[in-house]
């Protein structure tokens, strides 16, 4: 809507040129006159004129509507995972990216806008002040956010928001720790040597390897001794052999273990399955056990067949009993 402003009595035209020229004429209302456009999709130029009285020509301009045309991302990744850094372009949509990784985010609109805030759903907001097409924002991934634009939109002249986008945590696994060997439950005698073989492995970098046991069968706890420890200085593999010594005095079950932190920031630990050491009075009582069960069942598993085999004679004799009554011998009358 075009309004001008003008004393006079003497109709007020407008002369609008988009490729051709056409007056139209303005319609007073109250201290001014006016002309209504319905749609612009192009620029033009118009003059206002009344009498022998013109206007300089004045333009306008059709611009977008102000938007944020993509997001330049650079993952600066931790240091501890070797990886490289990456740069991406996309729309405004969710970002996914690793655990301490440093975010530098450039959002790059199709006009100027003003001062714009990026607001996290955890209360932290960012500010870049000033009028440009690129405002850049940094900060590092910690945890599952949501996030949203509000800027300053010349054009509107006033606020506008974002839709609301997430940012997704990759979380770096824990290492993956086995014993090669033995790898399961085994008897021993007091003082004996067990040889031992653990491997681990981590997408990253592994930091220390332990080797714990408890007498029991208890909970694991972070107060089992440790009999065996190694630095691993971030190798992403790794294969160890030790000696696991038995106590002198072997009079209950042992339970070992073995566990691997990763050069993760804070460090994720690993830790294998719980393989139980029996004495070897206790292995073969057990042994001896299972056993005695294994024959008691057959026992009764043999008399149950035996009884059933009974049964079933038993029935047969019957049957032919009751075939010999039913022929019974019919008497001769005179």
């Amino acid at each position: 809507k075009i309004k001008v402003y003008l004393e006079t009595e003497e109709p007020v035209y407008i002369l609008i040129s988009d490729g051709e020229r056409e007056k139209s004429r303005l319609k007073k209302e109250g201290n001014y006159f006016s002309y209504y456009i319905p749609e612009v999709n192009e620029d033009f130029r118009y003059m206002v004129m009344c009498g022998d009285k013109r206007t300089e020509w004045f333009c306008v301009r059709v611009v977008e509507e102000t938007i944020i045309k993509k997001l330049i991302i650079w993952h600066i990744y931790p240091t501890y995972t070797g990886k490289k850094n990456k740069k991406e372009e996309k729309t405004l949509s969710a970002i996914r990216t690793l655990y301490g990784t440093k975010i530098k985010l450039e959002a790059v609109f199709n006009n100027c806008v003003g001062d714009t805030y990026l607001i996290f759903s955890d209360g932290k907001v960012l500010k870049n002040k000033g009028k440009s097409e690129k405002k850049t924002f940094q900060f590092i991934v910690k945890e599952p956010v949501l996030f949203q634009f509000r800027y300053y939109d010349f054009l509107r002249k006033r606020y506008k928001k974002t839709d609301v986008e997430k940012i997704e945590v990759i979380y770096d696994s824990a290492p993956f720790v086995e014993f090669k060997s033995p790898g399961k439950d085994l008897e021993a005698k007091g003082g004996e040597k067990i040889p031992l073989c653990v491997k681990a492995t981590d997408d990253f970098g592994l930091k220390n390897l332990r080797i714990r046991f408890h007498k029991g069968k208890g909970e694991i706890s972070e107060k089992d001794p440790v009999v065996y420890e190694v630095d691993i200085n971030g190798k992403k593999e790794i294969e160890l052999t030790t000696v696991l010594k038995i106590p002198e005095k072997l009079n209950t079950v042992i339970s070992y273990y073995a566990e691997c932190f990763d050069i993760c920031v804070p460090s994720n630990l690993g830790r294998s399955s719980v393989y139980y050491i029996y004495p070897l009075k206790l292995w073969k009582y057990g042994k001896e056990k299972r056993a005695e069960d294994q024959m008691e069942g057959g026992k009764e598993k043999l008399s149950e067949i035996k009884k059933k085999m009974e049964e079933l004679e038993f029935k047969e004799k019957v049957g032919k009993l009751e075939v010999l009554n039913d022929k019974k011998s019919v008497p001769i009358t005179k």
